[in-house]
């Protein structure tokens, strides 16, 4: 009889990332090589461990990786800690749930996760996570708000400077998204102004700007269709797309379904709490 090899779970440092990495594209697959995985995992917004895997005879067996952050709720800072890229060989997926337990053993953190597959979701769904509103807005080429020019300004660099002396707090974030997959853009339309980060993808072979975070969340509505345009005229026809629980809808707007959906948990959070900047849409190639 063949002697059950012994797992032991621990937290992947930086000694432990390159070989976490590489079980990850392989088992994960998607196109997501190694190196992804090691300067997404390796991106540090806040204290913490990046990641726990199972190993058996020294292997890696399963792992899942942990991005997190620290954000301002309601007047309060809290860790957020976003799950991603969960996977485990066949002969071990028993141990799932015990890995889960490991990356979620804080109870007071916000935990989140935007690609889950349908297995995890229903692991996660046993954790407490609940999902939000499976639904997306997509804008319709031909919406006009009425509101003619406006001034544009777009790209890392230049929005970080433009908010500096407006906002600083904002472009706080837009500093941390330095060398990720965000684009940033700030729109002002006759002193209303509205920062956008977006991540350019497909869905179904449709070129989308999906809108990630938007700093003034009750201004959105009457700035998409602006928004919309400065999109088209920097990256090419694209349609514009936000998250239906994070934004309010405009009457040009179709609802879409979510190909996968959004899971969180936390304490005191609602949905519009939630964006996608600190989490695996701004720092690996996927959905595209």
């Amino acid at each position: 009889m063949n002697a059950v090899p012994a797992v032991e779970i621990v937290e992947i440092d930086a000694a432990l990332l390159p070989a976490a990495s590489r079980f990850l594209e392989r088992r994960i697959g998607r196109g997501i090589k190694a190196a992804d995985f090691s300067a997404a995992l390796g991106r540090r917004w806040a204290a913490g461990p990046i990641g726990v895997a199972l190993v058996a005879s020294g292997a890696i067996v399963g792992a899942i990786g942990t991005i997190r952050s620290r954000r301002v709720v309601g007047g309060r800072a809290r860790e957020f800690c976003n799950l991603t890229s969960l996977a485990i060989d066949p002969e071990f997926r028993s141990l799932a749930p015990a890995l889960v337990r490991r990356a979620t053993d804080n109870p007071d953190a916000v935990y989140t996760n935007f690609t889950a597959s349908d297995s995890v979701t229903e692991l996660l769904r046993a954790f407490r996570f609940v999902e939000l509103e499976p639904v997306e807005r997509v804008l319709l080429p031909w919406a006009s708000d009425g509101r003619g020019s406006a001034s544009v300004v777009v790209g890392g660099d230049a929005v970080e400077r433009w908010l500096r002396g407006r906002q600083p707090e904002i472009a706080e974030l837009v500093a941390d998204h330095r060398s990720t997959r965000a684009d940033w853009m700030v729109i002002d339309a006759d002193g209303e102004w509205i920062a956008i980060a977006l991540q350019l993808m497909r869905a179904r072979g449709v070129p989308l700007g999906h809108v990630m975070y938007a700093s003034h969340r009750t201004r959105f509505a009457g700035l998409a269709p602006t928004v919309a345009r400065a999109c088209r005229r920097q990256f090419g026809f694209r349609l514009l797309a936000w998250p239906a629980w994070q934004y309010p809808a405009t009457g040009s707007s179709v609802a879409v379904r979510r190909p996968r959906p959004v899971l969180i948990r936390g304490d005191a959070i609602a949905p519009s709490d939630i964006d996608a900047l600190y989490s695996e849409l701004t720092l690996l190639p996927i959905l595209v």
